[in-house]
């Protein structure tokens, strides 16, 4: 049923041995290669994520064992000073990828409030076209949760940093290092999220995930009555 739909139009002739067969290939491979070159970027930022969730658990991890090194008050100076670069490579690398960000987010807002736009009212087009428009449809959605829930990963992460080191006895330290471990409870406890401008609106998180996908709704309802006062 879907060759039939898509012979009637086909701007070839299907008599030619292999030609539709070509052409269902040429189409596939038209949606596959720009799905895997946007997989690769999103892995690509995915894995900066991943790093710097890593980096806060190493923290966390580490912290537990201040107190029991030959010399908490050194070892505690050489944490903070990882801490410190941790937290300073997470800004960087938020205020490095922003721009990014906010393409992205804009970008798969309008494609998905198209694509389903497209779905429903391209009088032209394929059943093979609305089923490899679904699946990277699909993927989108499927991906940007992913990278949500990564994202958000760090902030948890962030916070148990506050946790591991209120929990080592800080009270038997100097009031040098009772100093520093304030400091640092306080730099902790402050939310660390991924936000392309320091904008809510562009902050990774399965919250305004959520938003998004109410976004693209209203999106698409916007579509539809633009259609009906044309009509």
């Amino acid at each position: 049923f879907g060759i039939v739909i898509y012979q009637d139009h086909c701007a070839f002739e299907m008599n030619i041995p292999h030609t539709y067969e070509f052409i269902l290939v040429t189409e596939a491979v038209g949606v596959v290669c720009p799905a895997l070159l946007k997989l690769t970027n999103e892995f690509i930022i995915l894995s900066l994520f991943k790093i710097q969730s890593v980096s806060f658990k190493y923290l966390s991890t580490t912290a537990e064992h201040i107190a029991s090194s030959p010399n908490p008050e050194k070892t505690l100076k050489t944490w903070i000073k990882h801490h410190q670069a941790i937290i300073k490579n997470a800004h960087d690398m938020t205020w490095f990828i922003s721009p990014i960000l906010v393409v992205y987010y804009t970008g798969v807002l309008i494609m998905l409030a198209c694509g389903v736009f497209y779905q429903f009212y391209g009088k032209n087009a394929s059943i093979l076209q609305r089923n490899f428009l679904a699946m990277f449809e699909f993927m989108m959605i499927v991906h940007l949760y992913v990278l949500c829930h990564v994202a958000e990963g760090i902030t948890k992460d962030a916070e148990k940093v506050a946790d591991a080191i209120y929990r080592i006895p800080w009270y038997n330290m100097d009031s040098t290092s009772k100093a520093n471990i304030r400091l640092v409870i306080q730099l902790a406890n402050r939310p660390l999220s991924i936000c392309a401008y320091c904008t809510p609106s562009f902050t990774f998180n399965k919250e305004n995930f959520v938003d998004l996908m109410k976004s693209f709704v209203s999106a698409y309802m916007g579509f539809c009555k633009i259609m009906e006062l044309r009509e």
